[in-house]
């Protein structure tokens, strides 16, 4: 999904959503409060907003088990992250940290 988002010229995005959609995808939408970090967050459409200034703009959803993608439209970068720490975190959870 990441890399169909971030090429949206290849064609494949418009055969499967319309471009509209993922655009708006890609604009802020909300802040995050401040009451929950000190670092700026924003959300819109599904994804997070990890940057989002001259430099660039990098968007990132997140899996309930440490699944990351980032994509950065405009410097053609997309990162994934595939990894499951759930049963690291249950053990933690049923026998406590070390």
């Amino acid at each position: 999904m990441g890399l169909l988002f971030a090429q949206m010229e290849s064609g494949m995005i418009n055969r499967l959503c319309q471009k509209e959609f993922v655009d708006e995808t890609f604009q802020v939408v909300w802040e995050t409060p401040s009451r929950f970090s000190d670092y700026k967050r924003y959300y819109s459409l599904h994804w997070w907003v990890s940057k989002y200034d001259e430099e660039s703009k990098i968007f990132n959803t997140s899996g309930k088990f440490g699944q990351y993608t980032f994509v950065d439209r405009e410097n053609d970068v997309v990162v994934t992250r595939i990894s499951n720490i759930q049963n690291k975190t249950m053990a933690l959870l049923r026998n406590g940290a070390s």
